[in-house]
């Protein structure tokens, strides 16, 4: 990312591991600007958004006759939606070395720069691997803008095999440009089309990966339309969960 030279030394373990060596692509500088997302006992419930009550969109919210805080999006959320639809596990914070990163791979279209989570989803990958991972759909202005897809680009560097579900149906505007309150209000994006019965063999559960979680909205309307068309996670026989690289405190 900052183009410095930097000097990779072989470990023992690397040299007797008998597997294919694979350095990290980032200096120790450069990696230091990802922050881990540290889920905390002031965290909410839902989406792990810090509860230190700076503002009340960071103020614990508790549902009646329950020990669960949320944030003020995850408490209107719950208001509707079981807990299920709502978690959501991130893996870092949004800061301003990940904003760095996401504007020159996804919006900048410099498709290099999924290496640099290569190492995080495999990582990741090895606690869910009898989950099928899916991804939700781009629209074909953004397909034909980047000619690659994102997130399922970032999963076939990992070599994690995916699916995806989902046709879009949305109206060509990207997330990262709408406001919260159309966030809030986001309208039916997805249609559902199926997945493969042999892709659900002695599988646990379904996994949904995205990039960034901001108000949810858009995870939310993912998991509404795997449980009205998905037999098995309806029934609750099957897990529904989901994971995006960051999560995004941002209240705009």
């Amino acid at each position: 990312m900052c183009q410095k030279n930097y000097k990779r030394d072989l470990s023992w373990q690397q040299l007797f591991s008998w597997q294919a060596i694979e350095f990290e692509p980032l200096c120790s500088d450069c990696l230091k600007s990802f922050v881990p997302y540290h889920y905390q006992s002031e965290s909410c419930r839902a989406c792990g958004r810090k509860l230190d009550g700076s503002n009340h969109y960071q103020t614990t919210y508790r549902i009646k006759d329950t020990d669960e805080n949320y944030c003020l999006d995850c408490y209107r959320w719950r208001q509707k939606y079981p807990l299920k639809l709502i978690n959501n596990q991130a893996l870092f914070d949004y800061n301003a070395g990940f904003k760095n990163w996401i504007t020159r791979y996804k919006y900048d279209g410099d498709c290099r720069m999924a290496n640099v989570m290569k190492q995080v989803l495999k990582k990741t990958y090895k606690h869910y691997p009898n989950y099928l991972w899916l991804i939700l759909p781009s629209s074909e202005s953004s397909l034909k803008r980047r000619l690659f897809h994102p997130t399922a680009y970032l999963l076939e560097i990992a070599h994690i095999p995916y699916c995806c579900p989902f046709h879009y149906i949305g109206n060509e505007i990207r997330q990262a440009a709408k406001s919260r309150k159309d966030r809030l209000t986001l309208n039916r994006p997805f249609a559902w089309i199926n997945i493969e019965k042999e892709k659900l063999k002695e599988k646990k559960g379904l996994m949904i990966f995205d990039d960034v979680y901001t108000t949810g909205a858009t995870m939310i309307q993912a998991k509404l339309e795997i449980v009205q068309h998905f037999e098995a996670i309806a029934k609750e026989e099957m897990d529904l969960k989901s994971i995006t690289l960051a999560r995004n405190q941002s209240l705009a």
